[in-house]
């Protein structure tokens, strides 16, 4: 499953988004049958997210039942972003603060729970931050830039321009 998930993620950086569907549907059968389902639709929720489908992202990760809690956490994030980008910020600060909670009590490495609880901490300043201040706007700029453990730094920095 991991390389599975790796291959997806490699393909959606080189914009090979028709390929990874028929990668998918290809190798599916290779995956083992614990997980099988929750990582097929995993998977065509990140490819909905490259192809700026939210709805189908929304659909596919309502669908996802995960045991590992690291794919948890990037289904988590993914989430967070699409209700950002749709525009549904009532709903975000609620996923947001469930998002937390999860956090707080599960049990994972201490790279995991600083970068996710990083990138709720930016989320949420996003969802406060006026847009016409542009000081404030270039403030966080700079304290994103300065994080290092962060994944969502780009796509961060992106709500910003």
């Amino acid at each position: 499953r991991y390389t599975f998930n790796n291959i997806i993620g490699v393909g959606i950086r080189l914009d090979e988004l028709i390929w990874l569907q028929e990668f998918i549907e290809g190798y599916k059968n290779k995956l083992g049958e614990r997980d099988k389902e929750s990582i097929i639709y995993f998977n065509q929720a990140r490819i909905a997210y490259a192809n700026k489908d939210y709805d189908s992202v929304i659909i596919s990760l309502h669908q996802v039942a995960f045991k590992d809690i690291v794919d948890n956490l990037i289904a988590k994030s993914l989430l967070s972003k699409v209700y950002y980008e749709l525009g549904e910020f009532d709903v975000l600060d609620s996923h947001l603060n469930s998002f937390q909670q999860y956090i707080r009590r599960g049990k994972m490495g201490k790279y995991h729970k600083t970068n996710y609880m990083n990138i709720i901490r930016f989320v949420k300043k996003l969802l406060n931050l006026p847009n016409y201040d542009h000081k404030k706007k270039e403030k966080l700029k700079m304290e994103i830039i300065a994080t290092i453990t962060l994944t969502e730094k780009e796509w961060l920095l992106q709500q910003l321009d």
